[in-house]
């Protein structure tokens, strides 16, 4: 048996080796004949690797069999519905980008040619199929997760009881015993939660169709959908290419653009000219415009103040505010009011479901007491003193009033943030130092204060997603807070991926290290205009306004990002602000009374005058 399964498996190869072979010569009728005898051969369960799965494909598409082509892509899927681990779903679909960026791309090239909308209504269907899909899945199964949350925490206690005693361990010996128990409450957790997502089947959810995603934009709305192709595959075929879509109310567009060999080391370029700090905006940024933007913005309807933006790949890590089309031009930060989303089936999602009812208050957590964290939970980088922090904690909590809170020091805690109640709170802001762990992003963290001896101190991607934070707003003013490993197909992963697992509505973050001054400025203008009732895009857009006028380098505002439902205002009556005696207005009244009791001693003492008293030369 095993012998006849060993020469079918040897069958299948040969076959799908000849299937490669008639594609690059251009044979197509051929492969296409070939491909079908391929298929049965292999055992029952046998699993096509990737590269089979995208030539299966290929092949259909060149016999202009397009019903054949989404078939397989359907098959795609259900393979991928069938891996019950998170990264193992991720993997799968990774794997397979090209394929959908191909038939996308063929789509999107006859649409153009012939203007058939249908056409481009395929190829956004199709990138929406690859696009976030486990971030959606997290997002539809919220109430499987939910029936778990109780062994959760219970687990997540036991991981914090096994920290505190690694921490006063008296042996290598026992450190390394209780580490191994901790790790397997890791895996414990993880699977726990892949079972709840996996149970709830939220990979066969319906996605955002062209048409209803037509309809949820504003006429000040649209929406930019890149995809990161090749221009041409290994045989010299077309392969896709790059394209950005342009979608309004009134209007779609499909423009190429330079693909991902052009793009790659030009963005890493961008990054250390920024580094520089200096006040002008560098050339490289009308380039990336012409190369990205310059069609697609030509070709917006009239009326236009709000980008929705879905990038792909590499592009994640671009500073799109940044990006201007000459000199004369102002940066799009000045055009537009801006946001970044994974998908539009995510972003719709938004729409669709109810706000919540918090209170018009935030909580902020600001330079915390790092003294106590374990020496094995910490980074040089994280103990940097943030002199502008608690300034910059004070200013939010004076533009937001109400019942808002100030978390100082040891008491901006992970044990805090964990275990009191947040769900009145519309807005959560971070003053503190953070890590993005690309090759581990589950180890991507925020530096609290530990709070107690069973927390460690690090608030990580796997306790953050465990918060509930319903339609919350939540500002990281921390180091690289938006960036993390970009995965092909599901995008960024990091710390902002985690808080919209939690379910956040909002986040707003760094591509960069962010310096303490800089994040001052940046977030005090912009809580002023949140509290006026700005949109969180257009709160962030004023302040990055006024940062350039203020002549701040584009490193210090360009990076930071609106991810999320840009477009929610979460004070839409505004916030009476609360009277805070900061250092400012200690100062200015420090002056006031000084001048103050001059002039009172100066009246007094020309009250005590004699009558007929020489007064003063000049008086």
């Amino acid at each position: 048996m095993a012998e006849q399964e060993g020469r079918s498996d040897q069958g299948y190869w040969a076959l799908w080796a000849l299937v490669e072979s008639y594609y690059r010569e251009g044979r197509f009728d051929e492969a296409f004949a070939i491909k079908r005898q391929a298929q049965q051969y292999g055992t029952e369960n046998y699993r096509k690797p990737h590269g089979m799965w995208t030539s299966h494909m290929l092949t259909s598409l060149h016999t202009d069999d397009w019903d054949q082509a989404e078939e397989i892509l359907g098959e795609i899927e259900d393979q991928r519905n069938r891996q019950q681990r998170q990264i193992g779903r991720m993997g799968w679909l990774a794997g397979l980008t090209e394929a959908y960026l191909w038939l996308s791309g063929q789509a999107l090239q006859e649409g153009e040619e012939s203007n058939r909308l249908e056409l481009k209504a395929r190829a956004f269907q199709i990138t929406e199929r690859m696009r976030a899909r486990v971030l959606l899945d997290e997002m539809v199964a919220t109430r499987a997760i939910e029936q778990v949350k109780p062994e959760l925490r219970e687990i997540e206690q036991d991981i914090d009881r096994l920290t505190e005693e690694i921490r006063l361990a008296e042996s290598r010996e026992d450190t390394e015993r209780l580490k191994a128990q901790r790790e397997q409450l890791f895996a414990r957790k993880g699977i726990l939660r892949n079972e709840a997502v996996y149970d709830a089947q939220p990979g066969r959810s319906s996605l955002a169709t062209l048409h209803e995603v037509r309809g949820s934009l504003q006429p000040h709305q649209a929406m930019l959908s890149f995809q990161l192709g090749y221009d041409q595959d290994r045989f010299g075929n077309f392969s896709g290419g790059a394209w950005v879509m342009m979608i309004h109310r009134d209007a779609v567009r499909a423009f190429r653009t330079a693909d991902v060999h052009w793009l790659q080391d030009r963005v890493k370029l961008l990054e250390g000219l920024l580094e520089s700090r200096e006040t002008s905006i560098p050339p490289a940024a009308e380039v990336f415009y012409r190369q990205y933007l310059a069609a697609a913005l030509e070709s917006l309807p009239e009326g236009v103040e709000e980008l929705i933006i879905i990038p792909d790949g590499i592009l994640n890590r671009l500073p799109f505010a940044l990006l201007r089309p000459d000199v004369e031009t102002p940066a799009l930060a000045r055009r537009f009011r801006l946001m970044v989303t994974p998908s539009a089936t995510v972003w719709s999602r938004w729409w669709t479901e109810p706000e919540s009812g918090a209170e018009s208050t935030a909580l902020v957590l600001a330079d915390p007491d790092l003294s106590r964290m374990p020496t094995e939970a910490i980074s040089e980088s994280a103990v940097a003193p943030l002199p502008y922090a608690r300034q910059e904690a004070r200013a939010v909590t004076r533009f937001m009033g109400g019942e808002s809170q100030l978390w100082l020091g040891p008491e901006a805690s992970e044990e805090q943030i964990k275990n009191r109640p947040i769900e009145g709170f519309q807005v959560l802001h971070f003053a503190a130092h953070a890590i993005s762990n690309d090759s581990h992003p589950e180890l991507s963290a925020i530096f609290l204060a530990p709070g107690s001896g069973s927390q460690d101190g690090r608030l990580e991607v796997r306790e953050i997603v465990d918060l509930d934070l319903d339609d919350k707003v939540i500002v990281l003013s921390a180091c690289q807070s938006a960036s993390g490993q970009v995965m092909l197909g599901e995008g960024v992963l990091g710390l902002a991926r985690a808080f919209f697992q939690a379910r956040a509505r909002v986040v707003v973050g760094s591509l960069w290290p962010l310096r303490d001054d800089d994040a001052a400025f940046i977030f005090e203008e912009f809580y002023r205009y949140l509290g006026q009732g700005q949109s969180v895009s257009g709160a962030l857009q004023m302040a990055q306004i006024k940062a350039i006028e203020e002549g701040l380098p584009p490193q210090a505002w360009s990076g930071i990002l609106v991810m999320g439902d840009g477009g929610f205002v979460p004070f839409p009556d505004g916030v009476e602000p609360r009277f805070h005696l900061s250092g400012t207005y200690l100062s200015y009244a420090g002056i006031l009374l000084a001048a103050a009791l001059f002039g009172g001693a100066l009246l007094l003492r020309r009250r005590q005058q004699p009558v007929g008293a020489p007064q003063p030369q000049g008086a």
